[in-house]
């Protein structure tokens, strides 16, 4: 049903500085990019779906694509895109330009990215939908906290009927404007005089026939600026352009702690929260307290240092440091590429996996020929080479084949196949007589490989700066307890 004015929301606007003073027109400049997300213009796209993002937001836009966004992107009629600001941080800006490197789904805006600015990052989906995917039948806005059910929203879809000039979600009716407490929603009087929003869609997410893209971006822009975006775009413009506000019930909009599998097939949109990663505005996260105990929540690591499984909310969080990663100074000096293998795996190194792994094969052959430091340093090499091709599961046998197209010569020229196989199943780290006395007194998991792993970890703090971004991959492998 479209929605009724009943609230007194005239003259709720004070200042007169339109958007169009704040907003600078235009995207960077990656037509090919857009191309991927909206080909042809948008013509065999029935849904497009953009997400307001922020720089920082890495893992929320990864988890959209591992679910949701990454199952549904793939189909012909359905286009999935993020839309976010610049940064005046060169090493996140050098990141996002990597991220859209590898996933091409990125649509950035000639604007600066903060919380203040998510209405000219609304007012930029409109300008990129009548640019570059004009043809599109419905857009769908939503934030990169929400969870959005895209088989019952193409189902929503599909019942409309090609109804026109309207706006579907979550109505709210005589919402009256917070005027107190320190909150990312409070608004002056000076910035707004009224008693009541005019009626306005949740911003989590919402949808929009085609047909008001137009009508919408251009008035937004000769409207007062309003920074919630929400109240701005679906209240204070559609009210002004009489465009019929839905209130559909599948949009929930809420965040929920839990939802039940059968209410989650009746939804379309629910908010979403990834309470251990950092976000936009710290304040936007809504997450319960636990209740569990600090030494529940944290890790402490051998030196005393403790790590905490979720960020302290009363911790300051300062901007970035404006460090650079690389090779430190201690570590510019190298001339070969032994020299720099050798930062990080030591002659020491290789000769404790030397001895042991000798030890291992003698008590299990009776004719070995003893591994070298040279002969193991070349071993290592052939499993960085391997893991570097993404050749880490490719069988030996094709690896050493007599073809060079799927047999890099480097496997061959290392060292025999049938050595590399004999060093890889003898292959030690420490004395396996002596480990589990070592463990009863350590009780470190990492007992088997604790000689290498302490040696390697001081020469990587030495030797390597991770800058301000660090990212951690972390990965299953197969172990037998050797």
């Amino acid at each position: 049903m479209s929605s009724e004015v009943t609230c007194n929301v005239t003259n709720y606007l004070t200042l007169d500085n339109k958007a169009k003073y704040y907003y600078e027109k235009g995207h960077s400049n990656n037509t090919e990019a857009y191309e991927r997300i909206c080909p042809d213009d948008g013509e065999p796209v029935q849904l497009l779906i953009l997400i307001a993002t922020a720089p920082v937001n890495y893992a929320k836009r990864m988890a959209i694509r591992q679910t949701w966004g990454g199952h549904y992107g793939l189909r012909r009629d359905v286009a999935v895109g993020f839309m976010l600001g610049r940064t005046k941080n060169p090493f996140i800006e050098r990141s996002l330009r990597n991220e859209n490197h590898l996933y091409g789904d990125m649509i950035m805006g000639n604007f600066i990215d903060r919380p203040r600015n998510v209405t000219l990052k609304t007012v930029s989906m409109l300008e990129w939908t009548l640019k570059y995917c004009s043809k599109v039948n419905y857009l769908l806005k939503a934030n990169d906290d929400a969870f959005i059910n895209v088989g019952k929203l193409l189902e929503f879809v599909g019942s409309l009927l090609h109804e026109e000039r309207s706006i579907y979600g979550q109505l709210n009716v005589c919402s009256k404007p917070v005027r107190s407490g320190k909150t990312k929603n409070q608004v002056s009087w000076r910035d707004f005089s009224g008693l009541f929003y005019p009626p306005f869609l949740s911003g989590t997410s919402y949808l929009l026939s085609s047909d008001v893209i137009p009508e919408l971006y251009y008035q937004s822009l000769n409207t007062s600026f309003f920074r919630l975006e929400d109240v701005f775009l679906t209240g204070m413009v559609a009210e002004t352009l009489g465009i019929r506000r839905v209130d559909t019930k599948e949009f929930g909009n809420v965040w929920m702690p839990w939802v039940s599998p059968c209410k989650l097939r009746k939804t379309i949109a629910l908010e979403a929260t990834v309470s251990d990663l950092p976000s936009e505005d710290d304040e936007s996260n809504q997450s319960a307290s636990s209740g569990t105990s600090e030494s529940d929540e944290d890790f402490v690591a051998r030196n005393g240092v403790r790590w905490r499984k979720k960020p302290d909310k009363k911790a300051f969080r300062g901007e970035f440091d404006q460090c650079n990663h690389g090779l430190t100074d201690h570590s510019k000096d190298f001339k070969t590429a032994q020299d720099a293998f050798e930062l990080f795996m030591s002659v020491g190194m290789l000769g404790i996996m030397v001895k042991y792994t000798n030890m291992h094969a003698r008590s299990k052959r009776r004719k070995w020929n003893d591994v070298t430091v040279p002969e193991m340093r070349a071993f290592i090499a052939v499993l960085i080479g391997a893991g570097r091709l993404h050749m880490n599961d490719v069988n030996t046998n094709i690896l050493w084949s007599s073809d060079d197209v799927w047999a890099p010569r480097f496997f061959k020229l290392a060292m025999a196949r049938d050595r590399f196989k004999d060093i890889f199943n003898f292959w030690r780290f420490d004395d396996r007589k002596t480990r589990k006395r070592r463990f009863r007194k350590s009780k470190n998991k990492l007992e088997p490989v604790r000689l290498i792993y302490d040696d390697f970890v001081k020469r990587c703090i030495r030797n390597y700066n991770p800058g301000s971004n660090l990212t951690i991959d972390e990965r299953l492998c197969v172990f037998r307890g050797k």
